[in-house]
């Protein structure tokens, strides 16, 4: 775990998830319970409420982090990302990600034809 984001977190504890896009998310603690009542604020009648309940639900691994900044990644969510034994850590605002190394290179190789601003206004900032 880079000391960077570790120096962010409010305890050493962490919750891994399954997320879009064939990563890992690694949620503070804090921030974990945020998306979680933001969730249970949904409707129950919301299939897709109901589904992302369900994906992160079962996917969620809590985990501390240890004195060398290291944090145990359950096979199943290593399987998931197609992490082996080496991993990126990228920040993303409020969450890491756990990428395969080969995975996110050949993601940040691929040519950005998307405008920035097309991106924000799509998903509403």
């Amino acid at each position: 775990m880079p000391s960077r984001i570790r120096e962010g977190l409010q305890n050493d504890d962490v919750v891994l998830v399954k997320w879009p896009d064939g990563c890992v998310a690694m949620f503070p603690e804090e921030r974990w319970t945020e998306l979680t009542a933001r969730l249970l604020q949904l409707p129950k009648s919301n299939a897709d409420a109901r589904e992302a309940a369900r994906r992160l639900g079962a996917s969620a691994h809590t985990d501390g982090i240890d004195r060398q900044g290291r944090i145990t990644v359950p096979q199943e969510l290593r399987d998931y990302a197609g992490i082996d034994k080496d991993v990126f850590v990228i920040g993303a605002l409020d969450h890491g990600e756990l990428w395969d190394p080969a995975t996110w290179q050949q993601r940040s190789e691929e040519p950005d034809t998307t405008d920035m601003g097309e991106i924000f206004a799509r998903s509403g900032i």
